[in-house]
């Protein structure tokens, strides 16, 4: 409604809430994620801005938790052009590994992802094909297991406290333990005889939902109790909480995400198999593949 002052200075929105909600949340989610290295060159050449390129984007899957700003030249076996100039996934201009590349790391370089789901990559024996979710999983909770070892899970502050109601039973039962949950990670405050807020999550998982993950934490309360929870179930704790913390199937990564990931892999203990016993990579040899078109027959 344009006619609400005479001299046309303020509008009327119909859905004021719906607006200021989108507006809201667009700038909560540009202020808490990091422009990535290379990125404001790559969406200025495509005539894009990074607000553009985000705006219908989830807002718990912008970034995944990797180490991603390795030197350039670590990756110049792959391509004879440089790597921030290669494009998004699936382009012509995605890299190639040279065929000479003996001194790959065992997992290799990656050259596309397949389908959301897999990641395809090149080393010195053929294909490799890894399971991201499966895989960045696994990278999680070795990565939260030697942290709560240590005794040092560093904790990502909420830029605005989310409040969730939870069954009085489970109130009661963290309310004496608020300290010990704190070490984990997870800072909460009792706001109401059947709510909580959160005011902080584990470093590692920031980029999960924050209610999902407390409302997993919770759920575990429930079950076993907090002391029993911390002491005799902590590692199935920290792998529930590593699953809601992975990367999600459909989540298109960059090739230097994916990169990040093989290398997390190869320094990560029993790397070749989920939290949940299934196998995160295959390896397909050159031998099978040529067997497969029978080449040389």
């Amino acid at each position: 409604d344009v006619n609400v002052h005479p001299a046309k200075t303020e509008i009327r929105f119909r859905d004021s809430r719906g607006v200021h909600q989108f507006l809201f949340h667009a700038v909560e989610r540009l202020l808490s994620t990091p422009v990535e290295a290379g990125m404001t060159d790559a969406a200025s050449t495509s005539g894009l801005g990074v607000s553009s390129l985000r705006a219908y984007g989830s807002p718990h899957q912008t970034l995944m938790p990797l180490q991603v700003n390795e030197a350039m030249a670590f990756y110049a076996p792959l391509s004879g052009e440089p790597l921030a100039q290669s494009g998004a996934l699936g382009t012509s201009s995605s890299p190639l590994v040279d065929e000479a590349t003996s001194d790959a790391p065992p997992l290799g370089y990656a050259m596309a992802q397949l389908h959301g789901v897999y990641v395809l990559a090149q080393n010195a024996q053929g294909l490799v094909l890894v399971d991201m979710h499966a895989a960045h999983e696994r990278v999680v909770y070795e990565k939260l297991k030697t942290a709560l070892d240590a005794r040092a899970v560093p904790a990502q502050a909420l830029l605005i406290p989310v409040a969730l109601t939870v069954d009085a039973r489970d109130l009661a039962e963290i309310s004496p333990h608020l300290d010990q949950l704190g070490e984990i990670g997870f800072a909460l405050s009792i706001t109401s005889p059947t709510s909580v807020a959160v005011r902080s999550v584990p470093w590692l998982l920031k980029n999960a939902d924050p209610v999902e993950l407390t409302r997993a934490v919770l759920h575990e309360v429930a079950e076993f109790g907090v002391v029993r929870l911390l002491a005799e179930r902590r590692n199935e704790l920290l792998a529930t909480l590593a699953c809601h913390g992975a990367v999600r199937a459909n989540r298109h990564l960059t090739i230097p995400e994916m990169n990040a990931l093989l290398r997390d892999m190869e320094a990560t203990d029993r790397a070749g198999q989920c939290n949940h016993g299934r196998p995160t990579w295959f390896q397909i040899s050159i031998k099978e593949l040529d067997a497969m078109f029978m080449r040389g027959r």
